[in-house]
């Protein structure tokens, strides 16, 4: 059905394999390495004015698909001042708009009025962070027009970077489904997103599809100062599970004063809108019935496939010794931690 793409991905019609003595085999990735080259050389013009947008024109109308090049020229990105959230005595600053960092804000405003700063992490802890997730869902689901896409395995890469001088960059992309829209244009080796699953398909909604509207999504790369002037980027991959995963390490780097590496390996419950709260099987007995009393909750173990939790990554920078630290999901094999 998508020519390129299986061309790509399945030689001979199916998966690559190698023989069990012989090196995994290579994918080349169509014109995907011409086509960085140009980006690098050229930057942004190159795929919004020039030969790379033209080349991506032509297949997505060959393709049957309705993009032009004045589409192209049209689309700018927002650069935004982000203003810091008061959460207790940290700043966090995190997406504004179209993301989760609105509904992020949102339940941690709910915490810290639902929590006092010095609660033990057990079952009254897991009990708030559960009831500001299950409010900002509510509110985000009814006045957002939030669409799920966290049902089934995602193409989202989160990336949290530190370098020696402090300086932190969280970033999230994604091209949504597993290999997007599966349509990879020859021309540029490029994999379209199928991000419009993203838009509420009834009209008369907040986010009803229009045209030149931006649809809304569920990425949250989120910067944390901590009072100690210990600074944090962190986001994940998931879907709608991002936000509370998100959510949760920050309550874990602030509220119960954890090191990263301890926010990182701490068990997390989920809950993003779907009337179930997942829980981590290792967080015990108490926590699963404290929240059973009040919630349909679904106790579940670690698992690679299918994954109920999001994928998080956080990376951190220690003004006072100049020290720079990185953790990833333990349970992930996608997930890593990598000094430079």
């Amino acid at each position: 059905e998508y020519e390129e793409t299986s061309r790509v991905y399945l030689p001979g019609g199916f998966p690559p394999a190698a023989d069990w003595a012989s090196p995994l085999p290579r994918i080349t990735l169509g014109n995907l390495a011409s086509t960085l080259e140009t980006l690098a050389t050229g930057g942004p013009d190159a795929f919004y004015q020039g030969e790379i947008g033209a080349s991506l024109v032509e297949d997505v109308a060959a393709l049957g698909g309705l993009l032009s090049m004045d589409d192209l020229r049209a689309y700018s990105a927002s650069l935004d001042v982000v203003e810091p959230i008061a959460y207790r005595d940290a700043a966090v600053y995190t997406a504004p708009v179209l993301t989760a960092g609105p509904t992020l804000a949102h339940a941690l405003s709910l915490l810290e009025t639902s929590q006092s700063a010095d609660t033990p992490l057990g079952a009254e802890a897991y009990g708030c962070l559960t009831d500001a997730l299950v409010q900002a869902y509510e509110h985000r689901l009814t006045s957002l027009g939030d669409v799920d896409d966290s049902v089934a395995p995602s193409s989202t890469t989160h990336l949290s970077v530190v370098d020696a001088e402090g300086n932190l960059v969280a970033l999230t992309q994604t091209l949504l489904s597993v290999f997007g829209s599966r349509v990879m244009l020859p021309g540029t080796g490029l994999l379209m997103n199928n991000g419009i699953m993203w838009f509420d398909p009834r009209p008369g909604h907040p986010n009803s599809m229009a045209a030149g509207k931006k649809p809304l999504s569920n990425m949250c790369p989120t910067v944390v100062r901590r009072s100690d002037d210990c600074w944090f980027a962190l986001g994940a991959s998931g879907g709608r599970r991002i936000m509370p995963a998100v959510f949760q390490l920050i309550s874990f780097l602030v509220d119960h004063q954890m090191s990263l590496h301890e926010a990182a390996h701490t068990a997390r419950i989920d809950y993003s809108g779907a009337d179930l709260v997942t829980v981590n099987n290792s967080l015990g007995e108490d926590v699963i019935d404290h929240l059973s009393a009040s919630h349909s909750v679904q106790p579940v173990f670690d698992s690679v496939y299918p994954s109920y939790f999001a994928c998080p990554n956080v990376v951190g920078h220690d003004n006072g010794n100049a020290t720079g630290l990185g953790a990833a999901f333990v349970t992930s094999p996608w997930a890593r931690a990598v000094p430079a």
